[in-house]
């Protein structure tokens, strides 16, 4: 069901398309209607401006029309040659932007096609300098209400509506109602206009929802539009001053907020009105009144309710609990490397390895104390003893051992014990060298602790931008998923929702009690019905003793498939390699690919914790530097021979479709879109050969239909001339058929029972 949804889409603009596109043109008629003051109209060259690329045409035919039918020639001729050129630019040029850059290229088109248009049919008139900059204004116009009708296109083909948005995309929705309301002047009812009565309804039911901005932003935007478009200039004014009384006195209930309506219409009647409207006026006012104060205040609160979350401290305290929960989150991985950091510190409190100096000393006090002939050696030779003791024990340093041959002269003539001298010497060497070892892994030891305190800052510094990185809380998502969770039988507290900077929805909960076989999927679509959110099933992280954290991110433009194929090594009986996938809170995929040193258990066994280590550090909200920084020491550190992992990463944002891929020793990847295939290689090293791993990258823009290849080095004896024909014959193939096919030609093509580990991950974007 989710995915049906997903593809039928979760606003008007996208379950029904054909009425979606009639909607669009007959919004672009309207707009094409709307004059300023007399003058341009350029909101509806603003509303083919903003419209996203599938209903470009339908509301520049729409705008073209309302220009031709409610403008004059001269007018209409601009225009419309302006609503074309944009049109073409959009549809032509578009693709080559990306979602973040698109409302740059979209206003800077409708500001350009305008002045072109308007200045080429001024010039044909007799241009003249205020012709000039009329055409110059209607531009900057025009381009400003691109951006309002872009924004608004983007949240609704996003889902959101007006629900828990930033006070920038409220003020879109204001605006873009606003200008409809100056089109429906056109069509009064007894002489008063609806549009007037229904921006008066609207203020003084923002009033009502807890949030002292709205209807005064609702009025700024009502004020200006409504009174630069109509000969009634006391709107500028009105609809203004009726926002900040109706801000103040909202808290007081609806008759407070009714009243302080209709005195700032009347205050505004008698300081900017005419005899004309005052009566016209005044009974819009009444009507606007009469309305709101009909309908019952439990219908109007829960009319609001949905649209902005409540007032007060409550968005600031869930924001403070939603740092606390990140920080709480980057503290448990500090602990993890604080552990490793413990280990070492009680390997330094060993005994110090002494000098190798004392040998000499040691060998007169085990040896010669108990010979007997020591009195002639030391007390009357005591300095010619201790010079071939010495002399010695440089030839031990030199060879590396001592024998009765190598012996100093003296020592061969006078020593009785030149055997017993040899033992010790040689005894007290070795042991020596297994002191100097121990000394040098301590130093080594030391320097991994150092990268390990770098490695928690790195931590910490990636939790603050993380941090940075939530544009909003939304307390009243929150507080729906944590009714549907306790609907299925989760027992969440907290349960945290956020928007990132691009207005994508996150949900993050930690359950003590999860149920034993959770439906997702049904969960998901309560979800939906709830709060408005598409969500992916959800990843979850075991916190040992405490419960499970549940990360929910919302689907996003594009979704992923994969299918990993795997062939275990000849004579094997585990596959050295792991592959695993992923999102993360932001609307990102992960494919993480990772092949052990060697093959068998060992090399299962490296794969299997880099790959595990990577995934919950990146889910935890850590950039992929700062994981695999994490990564690479718990390699260096597990174990005393050297121990590598080849390391593979995709990473693919849904929204865009941008994809970025991270070597660090891994085999090549191979990319297919649309006709043309792609082989990514990169040279690096694999993990666990150097203190700080170093990750290759290359990035692209895929799209939906786009196939990727990750493989371990098992799999790159394929020539990549195989994978061109592979693609090209498995077209029509699903993600299954093209891994599993790619991985038995890769035994077919190693030599005859030697094959190494093989695993292919083919992943689709939809």
């Amino acid at each position: 069901m989710k995915t049906e949804r997903k593809t039928e889409g979760k606003t008007l603009l996208r379950i029904k398309p054909a009425f979606s596109h009639a909607l669009c043109a007959a919004l672009g008629f309207l707009f094409g209607g709307v004059e300023l003051a007399g003058a341009a109209a350029p909101f509806g060259l603003s509303f083919a401006g903003g419209a996203d690329a599938a209903h470009t045409v339908a509301a520049s035919v729409g705008a073209a029309a309302g220009y031709l039918v409610f403008g004059d020639v001269s007018g209409a001729l601009r225009m419309i040659s302006a609503a074309a050129l944009v049109c073409f630019i959009k549809t032509g040029a578009g693709r080559a932007f990306g979602e973040g850059r698109l409302i740059y290229f979209y206003t800077g088109t409708v500001f350009v096609s305008s002045l072109v248009c308007s200045l080429i049919v001024s010039a044909a008139e007799g241009l003249t300098l205020a012709a000039g900059l009329a055409a110059l204004c209607g531009a900057v116009i025009a381009a400003a209400g691109t951006c309002f009708f872009y924004r608004v296109f983007y949240l609704l083909r996003l889902g959101r509506g007006v629900r828990c948005i930033s006070a920038a995309d409220f003020t879109a929705f204001l605006f873009a109602g606003a200008v409809l309301l100056l089109a429906l002047t056109r069509i009064p009812v007894a002489g008063v206009s609806l549009a007037h009565v229904i921006a008066g309804f609207v203020i003084m039911l923002l009033a009502l929802c807890d949030r002292e901005q709205a209807p005064a932003m609702a009025g700024v935007c009502f004020g200006v539009t409504l009174g630069m478009g109509e000969l009634r200039p006391q709107f500028l004014a009105a609809f203004p001053l009726a926002g900040l009384l109706c801000a103040v006195s909202g808290g007081y209930g609806k008759f407070a907020a009714a009243a302080a309506y209709a005195v700032a219409d009347l205050l505004a009647l008698m300081l900017r009105g005419s005899a004309e409207t005052a009566l016209l006026s005044a009974a819009e006012t009444a009507a606007a009144v009469l309305l709101f104060l009909l309908i019952p205040k439990t219908a109007l609160t829960a009319a609001v309710s949905g649209l902005l979350p409540a007032r007060g401290d409550r968005g600031a305290e869930e924001q403070r609990r939603l740092m606390e929960f990140r920080l709480n989150n980057a503290a448990k991985a500090v602990r993890d490397v604080g552990t490793a950091v413990k280990k070492v510190s009680d390997l330094l409190v060993r005994a110090d390895a002494p000098d190798a100096g004392y040998l000499p000393d040691t060998v007169k006090t085990e040896v010669c104390a108990a010979c007997v002939k020591r009195e002639v050696c030391w007390d009357r030779a005591g300095k010619f003893t201790e010079t071939a003791l010495r002399e010695a024990y440089g030839r031990l340093m030199k060879d590396g051992g001592l024998t009765e041959e190598t012996l100093p002269p003296r020592l061969k003539t006078v020593c009785r014990e030149r055997d017993a001298v040899c033992r010790a010497f040689n005894r007290l060497y070795y042991e020596y060298q297994a002191r100097l070892t121990v000394r040098q892994e301590l130093a080594e030891t030391k320097e991994l602790a150092v990268v390990q305190f770098s490695g928690a800052s790195a931590v910490l510094e990636d939790a603050a931008r993380s941090l940075s990185a939530v544009e909003k809380a939304d307390p009243h998502t929150a507080a729906a998923a944590k009714e549907v969770l306790e609907e299925f039988g989760f027992s969440a507290d907290p349960v945290l929702a956020f928007s990132d900077r691009r207005g994508r929805s996150s949900l993050e909960a930690f359950c003590k009690v999860i149920p034993r076989e959770p439906d997702y999927a049904a969960l998901s679509d309560r979800l939906y019905e709830k709060t408005g959110f598409s969500y992916l099933d959800p990843v979850a992280d075991p916190d040992t003793g405490r419960g499970t954290v549940l990360s929910f991110s919302e689907a996003a433009e594009l979704s992923a498939r994969i299918h990993i194929a795997v062939r275990i090594g000849a004579g094997e009986t585990v596959c050295g390699d792991t592959c695993r996938s992923f999102t993360d809170g932001s609307g990102n995929f992960y494919a993480v690919l990772s092949d052990g040193m060697g093959r068998g258990k060992r090399a299962a066994l490296d794969s299997a914790m880099v790959c595990a280590l990577t995934a919950r550090l990146v889910r935890a909200g850590f950039s992929l530097n700062c994981a695999v920084g994490a990564v690479n020491t718990a390699l260096i550190m597990r174990a005393t021979e050297e121990t590598l992992a080849t390391l593979d990463i995709l990473k693919i944002d849904l929204t865009d479709g941008s994809a970025v891929f991270y070597k660090a020793g891994a085999a090549m990847t191979v990319v297919r879109t649309g006709e043309k295939t792609a082989v990514v290689e990169r040279s690096s090293l694999p993990l666990g050969i150097l203190k700080e791993a170093e990750l290759a990258q290359s990035s692209m823009t895929l799209g939906a239909g786009d196939r990727i290849l990750l493989m371990s080095d098992g799999a790159a004896v394929l020539p990549p001339q195989y994978f061109r024909e592979l693609f090209g014959r498995m077209k029509k193939k699903s993600v299954r058929e093209l891994a599993e096919t790619a991985a038995d030609d890769a035994v077919r093509y190693s030599p005859s029972g030697k094959h190494d580990d093989i695993t292919v991950a083919c992943v689709e974007l939809k």
